[in-house]
């Protein structure tokens, strides 16, 4: 079986593909439910400071976060 034609088609190709992106940070994705009425003031305030709701959200959580272990 020496005369075997190999396929070229198909199959990973060297250099094919998405590129990895450099210095990346692995992220991760919080979901959490919040009624109507809460929905309204977490985004007048957003709006207020400026930050999209989920910047501000953000910011919220982890100055919370922030000031519960300065008080420990």
């Amino acid at each position: 079986m020496d005369n075997e034609v190999k396929n070229t088609h198909g199959g990973a190709r060297a250099g094919a593909g998405r590129k990895k992106k450099e210095n990346k940070k692995n992220t991760h994705v919080i979901f959490f439910r919040i009624s109507d009425e809460e929905n309204e003031l977490l985004k007048k305030h957003a709006q207020e400071n400026d930050m999209s709701v989920g910047l501000y959200s953000k910011k919220i959580v982890l100055d919370k976060i922030t000031d519960m272990e300065e008080n420990k």
